[in-house]
Parts: C-alpha cells; sequence; structure tokens
C-alpha cells in the first residue's frame, strides 16, 4: 500500500500546522499512525481488494419502490471513513468524526491505498490563524490567549482545534451570559471592585432536575479568558470551555 496518499500535495503547504502531513512525506509514521493522524482533519477514502463491510452514520434512505430503509452498514471496495483511532495498539475507526467510541479495523491488509478527502475539509479545520481568530469576540479572551489555542492542540481529540469544537450555548446558557453581561465589561476593562473577595465573578444558573444542565460563566481577575461550564444537575461532571462569544464556547473537555 503507498503510504504517501495522492492528493496530500494539495495541502502540504499546511504541514507547519499539520504536522502529520510532514510525517507522512517524511516516511516516518506507520500507516496506523498515518490513518489515525490524517482523520483529525480529513475523511479518509480507501480502495480494498475486495469488499468489505463498514459500519455508518445511522440514517434513513428512500429505496427504489418508495419504501425507506434504515441503514446502518455500508458494503463495497471503495469507502470513505471520517475517523480512525488506536485502542492500544489496535487500529480502530467511527462512523462521525466526534463519536468518542467505535469498532474494530481489521481489514488493514485488504487496503489497495487511501486518500484524503478534500471536500468536507472547510468544515473540519482553519485555513489561516485569522480565520480562526474571527471565531472569537476579544470582550472575552485576549489575541495571545487566542494564538496559545492557535498553536495547540485539543485535549479532547488530540488535533488542532477545528470548526467542530465551538459549540452554540443552548438557551439557558445565553440567560446566564446575558446576567454575567450586566456588571462584566471585558477581560481588560471590568474594575476590580466588582469581582468578589476571591477576585471571581461569575453567573449561574440552577436546575434542580436530574435530566438538567447546571450552567455557569466566570471570569477570574486578571485572567486571559472566561470560564464556561455545563454540569449534569448536582453531579460535578460534564462540559468545559472557554467562551468565544457571547454565543458560543470553545469546547475544551468533558468529564
Amino acid at each position: 500500500m503507498n503510504l504517501v496518499p495522492k492528493s496530500l500535495i494539495k495541502v502540504i503547504a499546511d504541514a507547519e500546522n499539520k504536522p502529520i502531513i510532514a510525517q507522512i512525506t517524511a516516511g516516518t509514521v506507520s500507516i496506523p499512525q498515518a490513518l489515525v493522524g490524517l482523520s483529525k482533519y480529513y475523511p479518509i477514502r480507501l480502495w480494498f481488494s475486495e469488499p468489505v463491510t463498514l459500519q455508518c452514520p445511522r440514517h434513513w434512505v428512500r429505496e427504489s419502490d418508495n419504501r425507506k430503509a434504515y441503514i446502518t452498514h455500508k458494503t463495497g471496495d471503495t469507502l470513505t471513513v471520517n475517523k480512525f483511532f488506536l485502542h492500544g495498539d489496535t487500529l480502530c475507526y467511527a462512523s462521525k468524526k466526534t463519536s468518542r467510541t467505535g469498532y474494530y479495523f481489521d481489514m488493514l491488509d485488504k487496503v489497495v491505498k487511501y486518500d484524503i478527502v478534500l471536500g468536507n475539509a472547510t468544515k473540519d479545520a482553519f485555513s489561516t490563524f485569522e480565520q480562526f481568530k474571527g471565531r472569537f469576540d476579544l470582550m472575552f479572551i485576549t489575541e495571545d490567549e487566542i494564538l496559545k489555542l492557535w498553536n495547540g492542540t485539543s485535549s479532547q481529540h488530540g488535533g488542532k482545534y477545528t470548526p467542530r469544537d465551538f459549540h452554540g450555548m443552548g438557551p439557558r446558557g445565553k440567560q446566564v451570559m446575558n446576567d454575567f453581561l450586566r456588571r462584566f465589561k471585558g477581560v481588560k476593562d471590568t474594575p476590580r471592585g466588582i469581582y468578589d473577595e476571591k477576585g471571581y465573578m461569575r453567573a449561574d444558573y440552577r436546575s434542580y432536575h436530574h435530566s438538567g444542565r447546571d450552567i455557569s460563566i466566570s471570569h477570574l481577575f486578571g485572567n486571559s479568558y472566561v470560564w464556561y461550564s455545563s454540569e449534569f444537575s448536582g453531579c460535578g461532571n460534564g462540559r468545559y470551555g472557554l467562551v468565544a462569544n457571547k454565543s458560543t464556547f470553545l469546547w475544551l473537555e468533558d468529564d
């Protein structure tokens, strides 16, 4: 199997932001490592020596007799995988880019070649720092902090931050944001006297319902970012991130 996919030449200029590209062209990674690394940014198209069956995102399709069928897998000798990952030393795949679990990929020996799919790349990656920076409101985060995020990687998926890592706030989150903005004027512009004795300013929503979420937006005086959390009610576990703008947060971690 060819380790260097044909379409990689089209994105070679982005090797500085996606080190896996340089590693593949230098021949310093294995094929499983190449598939895992590239799938953080692109869907992967694979050609097999014989038809194989892979799980796919579950969906309904309309058949020729106008009946609907529920599809859970696809069979063919050319298929696309949205995400590869390693479970120990075992190569696995997932049907969705955001999936946290998947299936063993036990057919690597049948792969003739693979390539990256560029059609959806704009959804899965930022082309420039300015494009990434445009997702943020400098009221909630400094440009230096945005640059650190751009140069860093996600602790959740290990790759560069992508448009998919920005999540919209729900109605309760927006309600908390409105409460927060009654006092907050910016990470650099809010007077110290508005913060509490420990240097914090925060706004909260408590659901008091087992299926609800406890929402919190907070800022520690002098910090260069604003924190966002959405936890299961009374649990202390949930989703955490940094406020990007008045209606969006950058997802950092789940616990």
